[in-house]
């Protein structure tokens, strides 16, 4: 019995690692959408002729880990991912 409890353990960890990451992805984009985008100044619409006003520019330095854990977590929930974004649409 306690061979078959385990095994039935594993199987529903293993089902779930794509949802838990897909979860993560999701909250690591939206802590960039929130935390990690910033206006531009005039200055740097001047430096670059950008006439728009709705430009934002993504700031490395706090969007460095959050990219990084979106980068691993893109693989590990590929398929929910991909079916998040069809539902979505």
């Amino acid at each position: 019995m306690g061979a078959f409890l385990y095994s039935i353990v594993m199987i529903y960890t293993i089902l779930s690692i794509p949802f838990g990451a897909t979860a993560l992805f999701l909250l690591c984009a939206s802590q960039i959408q929130n935390k990690c985008l910033r206006e531009m100044t005039e200055e740097e619409k001047e430096e670059f002729g950008i006439l728009e006003d709705d430009v934002k520019i993504l700031d490395s330095n706090k969007a460095g880990v959050y990219l990084g854990t979106m980068s691993v977590c893109w693989y590990l929930g590929y398929p929910i991912i991909k079916l998040h974004n069809l539902l979505t649409k």
